[in-house]
């Protein structure tokens, strides 16, 4: 007899699969070249998979040298057998980059600020005008560690929190450096319909596994994702690119 957790996941997993393949059809559209900001984890690896069989795809890594973002992207764009660029970050690119945008980054956090350095940089690199990332995926599936060890309730407070920081500030501000770089940023996990459906998303159901983001590690199977991306641990990007320490140095 299956478990009544097991037939839950299944049917979760269902649901998944198809809000998914809906999300990822909508954001790739008719564009058939698509630069995919790519950091080797679950969430890039998922996007990149996906849109990989609709387009052209060419996956690009922004970090420091030697920093661990840059090898697992090799790594993780071999077992996807992708075209892949890393971009090394000097000293000098983010002098230039903060200095572009002292105004607007002002009154962010340092990892926040990381987080758009970074992203202006692989804007700035990218051969195609359609740029892809996995942007929402950490807010929508309990992805931080922030989430680790509270109760439902908690957690609900703190999704509260992210959804809200995502939507009204980190997201926007992406946008607007798209802007500025002649680039067209998406993401699926923002797709209106996928991030409507799963922002509301009960927290029970969220936490159907122990793994952090067990529901994604799941589609991710589904996919055929290769197990080495599916379970690897979730790191931000602001230290596996080696990119806020580097500013901090710089400070």
């Amino acid at each position: 007899m299956v478990a009544r957790g097991e037939r839950l996941l299944s049917a979760q997993l269902d649901d998944l699969e198809h809000a998914w393949t809906d999300a990822v059809d909508r954001t790739v559209g008719e564009v058939r070249n698509w630069t995919v900001l790519y950091s080797g984890g679950l969430d890039s690896s998922l996007v990149a998979a996906s849109f990989r069989d609709r387009a052209k795809v060419d996956l690009l890594t922004v970090g420091v040298p030697g920093s661990s973002d840059l090898r697992a992207a090799e790594e993780g764009a071999r077992l996807l057998g992708l075209p892949w660029r890393g971009r090394e970050v000097f000293d000098e690119d983010l002098r230039r980059i903060v200095g572009e945008n002292a105004e607007g980054f002002a009154a962010l956090s340092s990892p926040s600020r990381a987080v758009l350095v970074g992203l202006a940089l692989g804007l700035d690199t990218a051969r195609t005008r359609y740029v892809a990332c996995g942007q929402g995926a950490d807010e929508l599936f309990l992805g931080y560690a922030h989430f680790e060890g509270t109760s439902d309730l908690e957690a609900e407070r703190r999704r509260r929190g992210d959804l809200a920081r995502l939507v009204e500030e980190d997201w926007p501000c992406s946008q607007q450096l798209a802007g500025r770089h002649a680039r067209t940023l998406v993401s699926p996990f923002l797709e209106p319909r996928f991030f409507r459906h799963y922002s509301k998303l009960p927290i029970p159901e969220l936490r159907s596994g122990l793994d952090r983001k067990h529901l994604l590690r799941q589609l991710a199977r589904s996919v055929a994702l290769p197990p080495e991306l599916v379970g690897r641990p979730k790191r931000a990007f602001q230290y596996g690119s080696g990119i806020e320490k580097a500013l901090r140095r710089l400070e």
